[in-house]
């Protein structure tokens, strides 16, 4: 019994602690993701002040880093929402996984002896019944029936 909850109890924590490295893991990819994407603005917005309006690449990067930006503020978001998710793992208001009553071993089977005997009973019957008409069904009838020819006139 002892050995059944502490196997509960280890498993609960391990999930806990994965728990926890996923979340650190997440937030760590957006902070990278949000870097990345930053850089990216910012060299694009040092190559676009560098054009006049008129210029022939303008247009083009003044979408990209239009673009850029878009990125990065979703990343931003995605990350603010990391971090919300890594402060609730930390403070452990997250899932939760507790043990409320330990397992215990059935002292006697849920059924009693009567309803097994009567649950076998009407199986084998429906078992014999269902074999009975599958026989019947795919017998060969004695007599075959002929088309005999009319007399002629």
């Amino acid at each position: 019994m002892q050995l059944a909850i502490r196997c509960v109890s280890l498993l609960i924590e391990e999930n806990l602690r994965h728990q926890a490295n996923q979340v650190t893991g997440t937030v760590d990819f957006f902070k990278v993701q949000a870097e990345g994407a930053v850089a990216s603005w910012e060299n694009l917005n040092t190559k676009i002040r560098g054009l006049t309006a008129a210029g022939p690449r303008f247009d083009r990067l003044a979408l990209d880093r239009e673009l850029a930006r878009k990125e990065y503020e979703s990343m931003r978001q995605k990350l603010s929402e990391a971090e919300a998710l890594q402060d609730q793992a930390l403070r452990q208001k997250g899932w939760r996984l507790d043990i409320n009553e330990p397992a215990n071993v059935p002292q006697a089977p849920d059924v009693s002896r009567l309803q097994l005997a009567l649950s076998g009973l009407g199986s084998g019957l429906l078992i014999g019944f269902i074999v009975w008409i599958r026989a019947a069904m795919r017998a060969v009838p004695r007599v075959l029936l002929r088309v005999e020819s009319a007399p002629s006139d």
